[in-house]
């Protein structure tokens, strides 16, 4: 098979992808490209024939319209330091509601929790306050 990653960009360049999100998808389109070369060969399909079949997969609108329906839902990662939440003081009343939450749905996990914690707490040797 021929390599057809320069007709790849061009069929994907309607998507107006940033470079690096290009090459990774021109190289996953590659792969699959070749994957069902291997595999049409193997089925008994003449040279010609898988050619065809691939220029007409690589062709099709269901292609395009598939790649722009994954690209839509793709939300971009956070920065470092810039997730959503705020500040650290924010972030720890959300963890301490979710924590109450996961408490309140699952009552037995509660009961366990609280009581071997109570029990660790009472096993603990006590410190006598300097006076």
């Amino acid at each position: 098979m021929r390599d057809l990653q320069q007709e790849i960009r061009a069929v994907i360049a309607a998507l107006r992808l940033d470079a690096a999100r290009e090459a990774e998808i021109v190289e996953e389109l590659s792969q699959h490209l070749r994957d069902r070369e291997e595999e049409m060969l193997a089925d008994g399909m003449r040279a010609e024939q898988v050619e065809e079949a691939l220029q007409r997969e690589l062709h099709d609108r269901r292609l395009i319209s598939g790649l722009k329906a994954t690209i839509a839902k793709e939300d971009p990662l956070p920065t470092p330091g810039q997730e959503e939440g705020g500040s650290m003081a924010a972030r720890i009343g959300m963890d301490l509601r979710y924590a109450a939450r996961v408490l309140v749905q699952n009552p037995g996990f509660a009961s366990y929790y609280l009581s071997i914690t109570h029990l660790l707490g009472c096993c603990q040797p006590r410190q006598r306050l300097a006076r």
